[in-house]
């Protein structure tokens, strides 16, 4: 049976499943829907056309759904869709669309989103992706499925970023990304650490694009440091 916390403030117009669960002192507003085992730990807010897929897990002090950060928007009709399986942490915030980007943003399954990361209108975000502390993404962006952006990450409006990019701590992203490994790698990376591997064997597989590549390698191959770049479409 749906759970809500007797501090918390649902609107009864808003549609929550029946196991639902609402903590401490969050507000839902009306136009709210909330799908099976979603929780909501305590302090959060949901408030315009959001929906909020299975067994997503959302922290204190996240804020989803109010109006998006944008001079133009004048408040016409717009949604947030968040997918099931997702982690918000504290402080994410994530707004709707607006009107110039179609009055949707939207964010698929599996994703993780640490503390204070913010998707911005009109954002298409993809499943599996991991978003670290303090990540900035502007509007109208797309993230592709299982990229990584590292904390502090800042992305500029109307960027694309591809399928496994992994973006470096403190980045400015200011154009299309298509895989991008990028930073100070250390401290055994070599045979326990399969993720790089394959992601290497992946990107320098790919016949007939444009690709630049720089790296230095220790001898034993202990300690690494890569910087791979690969402008490919997505």
């Amino acid at each position: 049976m749906t759970q809500i916390h007797p501090s918390a403030i649902v609107d009864p117009a808003a549609e929550l499943a029946e196991d639902v669960k609402v903590g401490p002192f969050c507000l839902v507003g009306p136009s709210a829907k909330l799908a099976a085992g979603v929780e909501l730990v305590s302090h959060v807010v949901v408030e315009g056309n959001t929906s909020i897929g299975e067994r997503t897990k959302v922290y204190p002090f996240a804020s989803l759904g109010h109006p998006p950060q944008d001079l133009k928007y004048h408040g016409e009709d717009n949604q947030l869709l968040i997918g099931s399986d997702n982690v918000i942490r504290e402080q994410v915030t994530m707004n709707p669309g607006t009107e110039g980007g179609g009055g949707l943003t939207q964010i698929g399954n599996n994703g993780t989103f640490l503390t204070a990361s913010h998707v911005g209108h009109d954002c298409l975000v993809g499943d599996h992706v991991v978003f670290s502390n303090n990540v900035m993404l502007a509007g109208h962006c797309k993230v592709s499925d299982f990229a990584i952006l590292s904390g502090g990450c800042g992305v500029h409006q109307f960027v694309r970023i591809g399928p496994h990019a992994f973006i470096g701590g403190l980045a400015g992203v200011a154009g299309t990304i298509g895989i991008i490994i990028g930073g100070i790698i250390c401290d055994r990376l070599g045979k326990k650490d399969v993720r790089y591997q394959l992601w290497f064997i992946t990107a320098v597989g790919v016949a007939g694009m444009p690709l630049g590549i720089g790296a230095l390698f220790a001898p034993n191959i202990e300690t690494t440091i890569y910087m791979f770049i690969f402008p490919i479409a997505v």
